[in-house]
């Protein structure tokens, strides 16, 4: 799996206005109680969504919020520290989808 596959904080933002039927950021805005210079801010990376809101998005998607955490950091991570998030983020999305790995299957690999 590369970086490019996780999703940023807009994109999840976008999933979670459309699970929710919410056809635009004014309306978001409503719904979080704020302004939409705040949700601009939000898309823009300016701002980033508050713990409450990751939860907020994880549940409505029925999702692990780990998935979330990580990929809304992946992208201002470390290198060192990008593998060790890749794979947190695998694990979780197997979890999500209740899916049976092997034994040692997470362990670093060398090739």
């Amino acid at each position: 799996m590369n970086g490019e596959s996780m999703q940023t904080q807009a994109q999840w933002i976008n999933l979670y206005k459309e699970e929710l039927g919410i056809i635009s950021d004014r309306k978001l805005s409503f719904h979080w109680n704020t302004t939409t210079a705040e949700i601009r801010q939000l898309r823009t990376g300016k701002r980033k969504l508050s713990v409450a809101r990751k939860l907020q998005i994880a549940r409505a998607l029925d999702l692990d919020p780990v998935q979330i955490f990580v990929s809304c950091e992946f992208y201002k991570a470390r290198e060192d520290e990008k593998e060790f998030l890749k794979t947190e983020y695998f694990k979780s999305v197997i979890k999500t989808y209740n899916v049976k790995v092997p034994m040692g299957f997470y362990k670093k690999r060398r090739f």
